[in-house]
């Protein structure tokens, strides 16, 4: 009778142990996932952001030869659409300015504010890829900092510049007095009164 009860008691011992050795070797498997995906996502974004600063590089550099875009226009946000298809850009990128989440940008855009008082450029960017991620409109001080600031399901939000940019109008006008008010929206950090957004076909802007 005790060989069964003590043979019961080891068996009831090997099984906990084995148990708690299961929820260990899952707990594990679980952290190394959420680690290996969190390593992948931070390094998805710090790719993002550098192609970010590259395309808002190359848009200071075409602004500071100042020969197609001469901006100078106080309380004004200038868009000025990007990528590597001429015919949809104003400045071109080199092949390789792709989303690191998707093959496909639907919107790449720099803008830029100007302050008359202390005679310098503010730049911002936005994008959204194919696959929905990007950056709403971000300071590119802010992107400097590296604060994750991609975003998924921005397709609406896409819509929304796409939905100007379609209309080939260069002038937008001034944004609050818009019955649209999704422009008011996409510059309410910025404190500009009117917004303007350059075409393909409308590359140049001397004011």
């Amino acid at each position: 009778m005790n060989n069964n009860v003590n043979t019961y008691s080891q068996k009831k011992h090997i099984l906990i142990e084995i148990f708690i050795l299961i929820v260990i070797v899952v707990v594990l498997i679980i952290y190394l996932v959420v680690g290996i995906i969190h390593n992948k996502d931070a390094s998805l974004f710090t790719d993002y952001r550098k192609l970010a600063l590259t395309y808002q590089e190359r848009a200071r550099s075409v602004v500071n030869e100042g020969r197609n875009i001469q901006f100078y226009e106080e309380d004004t946000l200038l868009l000025i659409p990007m990528g590597t298809d001429e015919t949809k850009s104003c400045i071109l990128v080199e092949q390789g300015g792709k989303s690191p989440y998707s093959d496909k940008f639907k919107m790449v855009y720099v803008g830029l504010t100007y302050d008359n008082n202390y005679g310098y450029y503010e730049y911002f960017f936005t994008a959204v890829d194919g696959k929905g991620y990007g950056f709403e409109m971000t300071r590119v001080s802010d992107l400097k900092k590296g604060i994750n600031y991609v975003k998924s399901n921005l397709d609406d939000y896409a819509k929304i510049l796409q939905k100007y940019y379609n209309s080939r109008e260069s002038y937008i006008g001034e944004i609050y007095e818009l019955k649209d008010k999704d422009l008011s929206n996409i510059a309410d950090d910025i404190n500009v009164n009117k917004i303007i957004i350059l075409s393909a076909d409308k590359c140049e802007y001397k004011y």
